[in-house]
Order: C-alpha cells, then structure tokens, then sequence
C-alpha cells in the first residue's frame, strides 16, 4: 500500500516534525499476528480478517452502549495528540498539516474541520460522497459512519470546514471501497464550494489511475505539495 517504505519516516527525513499515534484497534493495540498460528501469510491475512471484524463489531457495540462511537473516539485521541504536538519546543505552531490514507484521511479530515490550527490537509484514497458507497454496497468499518451526520453533512462538506485553509485530494479512479463515481460528485462539490468562498486556488486534487494505494509517486507529490503549502 505505500510502495514498500513508511511515509512518516521518509517525512522525518525530509526534515519535518513527525507525529504518528497509534490509534484506537491499530498498531499496538491491535491484534499481534503471533497469536493467530498461522500456516502462511495467506493464512494469516484471512485469520487477521475475520479476528478484527469480530472485534470492531464487539468495540462497537460497547461504545454505543455507553454514549460513545468508534470513529468519535479516534479523533478525541487525535485531538489529543494534537495538543500535546502543538506544545512541543521544536514545533512551529503556525504550520502544522496533517496527511492520511484511507482511514488516516476520515483522520485528517476531521481533525482539520475540528482544529483550527491545521493549516494544511491531505487526503488520500479517501474521498467519496456517503451516497455512492452506500448505493453500491461497499462495506467499510465501522470507522467510517459518524452517528448522524447525513442528516447534516457529506464528507465533501465535512473537508470544506477546512477552509480557506489548502487541500490536497489525492483520487484513485480505481479504487474499490471509495468509487470513482462518487470521487467525481466530491471533486465537483468541493471545487463549486471554494470557488463560491472566494479561494478556488485552495483545492488542490490529483486522479490517478491506481487502486487503493499511496505508492511512492503519490507521496512525493503528497510531500512536495506539503512543503510549499507551509512554507508560505
């Protein structure tokens, strides 16, 4: 999915402050591959899969039993990790930008409508209008239903909180869980709503012909974009 090499690392090596956390049912507090017994990776990728619905569904459910959600939870602990970036020494808090794939984007999504202090954001492989994903049957995790919001906002309105802060949309065309049709309805909304604001030169989108990937071409574009967006 990322061409093999951790973007956060290669951030760092560009010279950025880089924060990385590890959020709610992933990295080290997800399920340890060790435990499954697998007989091969293969193996191991089916086991991963059924496991982990089992447990998104069951930290769901608990969740939603005490007022809670799973993506509210996420954002509060983002939110979190923002505050305590934003008072590191070596931090400038007048440009800090967040970037994300896939869940990371929904991340960085909301964190820039909720924040203030996000002066630039990044999207990848994460953008759709609700209707499309639903209309075709994709199933995405639990991460990706926020209680409520269609009565209020799609995600196109949701990343338009950010402005006239700037926006980088990275497209897949081919991807399978954010269709293409729906990427098209988002692009054309979100384009109509910053050139209604007066910053149409804010939103900034590529399409690339590739699946659900950010492979090494979309991240240096991703991180060249990053440097002039807070450089200014």
């Amino acid at each position: 999915f990322y061409g093999g090499r951790s973007w956060a690392v290669e951030l760092a090596r560009k010279g950025f402050a880089v924060l990385v956390t590890d959020v709610f049912l992933f990295g080290s507090r997800k399920i340890y591959i060790e435990s499954l017994n697998c007989s091969d990776s293969d193996d191991c990728v089916r086991k991963y899969n059924v496991i982990s619905k089992d447990i998104e569904n069951y930290a769901a459910k608990i969740l939603t039993a005490i007022g809670l959600n799973v993506i509210g939870m996420i954002i509060y602990e983002d939110l979190v990790s923002l505050e305590y970036l934003s008072r590191r020494p070596e931090v400038d808090r007048s440009r800090i930008g967040v970037c994300g794939a896939s869940l990371g984007g929904l991340r960085a999504m909301l964190l820039s409508a909720l924040d203030e202090r996000i002066r630039c954001t990044i999207l990848v492989a994460s953008m759709s209008t609700l209707d499309e994903i639903v209309e075709k049957g994709i199933e995405h995790a639990w991460t990706l239903y926020i209680p409520g919001v269609a009565k209020y906002f799609d995600f196109p309105d949701i990343a338009a909180i950010h402005m006239p802060n700037p926006i980088l949309i990275q497209y897949c065309e081919e991807d399978r869980i954010f269709p293409y049709s729906g990427q098209i309805k988002a692009d054309e909304k979100l384009m109509k709503m910053y050139q209604k604001a007066g910053y149409p030169q804010n939103y900034h989108r590529v399409f690339y012909k590739k699946p659900h990937i950010f492979d090494v071409e979309m991240q240096e574009y991703a991180f060249r974009w990053l440097k002039d967006c807070l450089s200014n």
